[in-house]
């Protein structure tokens, strides 16, 4: 289907037209798609070099494939070049967009990501508030982006050994998404885990046990992708058991993230 409308473009309005400009930004998000990343930057790219050309330069399509660019190389690693990226974005959606929307959360929310990444951790949490923000403005109370924001949050607070606050973001992500989302959700599975570290960390370990456990019980049941999870998942239980003088059950939590590693 792309190829065809990329070849009608071509034929009825030239190379440098938006429509083709277009064309070439959803090839990027299939190749993306793919995994195939140097391939879809190539796309991008050739889609912004059309469109720096042929619209104006706070067109919001640009915003939209810099974003795409930033996030590619995001996934590269390239986190210089995509913090340029996502905030010509963001320059962009500031300029066109009203305050509250959802795009500049978003872009809020992948700049967080990066300097997360990079382990500048105030930066991350700047960000990550900006995002949250604008969730809560516009969408009120609970629904799962609020939880996605709190958790975020609780990361940040939990990469910076702030344990407490993190198990309180953590807590009130957890409440959220145990009423918005199925019951064996993945987003619910990582919250568990999440807070099960903090509490394991504070060796609060009865606590850090429960929530294992549930994440285990969503883990167990879902695709292979989530197996190195529950591998560490498993190791995590088994230390605690260790701790707690269980040394016959930890030796069967080992045993099990060991079967799973060694596949």
């Amino acid at each position: 289907y792309y190829a065809d409308a990329l070849t009608i473009f071509l034929e009825a309005y030239g190379s440098e037209h938006p429509s083709v400009a277009a064309s070439f930004n959803n090839y990027g998000m299939v190749y993306k798609a793919k995994g195939e990343i140097d391939e879809a930057l190539k796309y991008h790219n050739n889609a912004l070099n059309i469109q720096l050309k042929a619209l104006k330069h706070n067109h919001y399509d640009i915003a939209t494939t810099y974003h795409s660019i930033g996030m590619i190389y995001k996934e590269q690693k390239r986190y210089e070049e995509a913090l340029t990226y996502l905030e010509k974005a963001l320059a962009i959606e500031k300029e066109v967009l009203s305050d509250d929307h959802h795009d500049i959360a978003t872009t809020y929310l992948n700049i967080g990501s990066i300097y997360f990444d990079v382990k500048m951790y105030d930066e991350a949490l700047k960000y990550y508030t900006k995002a949250h923000n604008i969730n809560r403005k516009i969408d009120g109370g609970d629904n799962a982006s609020i939880a996605t924001s709190y958790h975020n949050i609780g990361t940040v607070y939990y990469a910076q050994g702030l344990l407490n606050e993190a198990i309180a973001n953590y807590q009130t992500s957890i409440a959220i998404r145990e009423k918005v989302l199925t019951p064996n959700h993945h987003d619910l599975a990582v919250a568990y885990y999440n807070i099960a570290l903090a509490y394991q960390d504070k060796l609060r370990h009865n606590e850090a046990l429960n929530y294992y456990m549930k994440a285990m019980s969503i883990l167990e049941h879902t695709a292979d992708s989530n197996a190195l999870h529950l591998a560490s998942l498993y190791e995590n239980v088994g230390i605690i058991h260790f701790e707690k003088n269980d040394y016959s059950v930890a030796v069967e939590y080992y045993e099990k993230a060991k079967e799973i590693r060694e596949r």
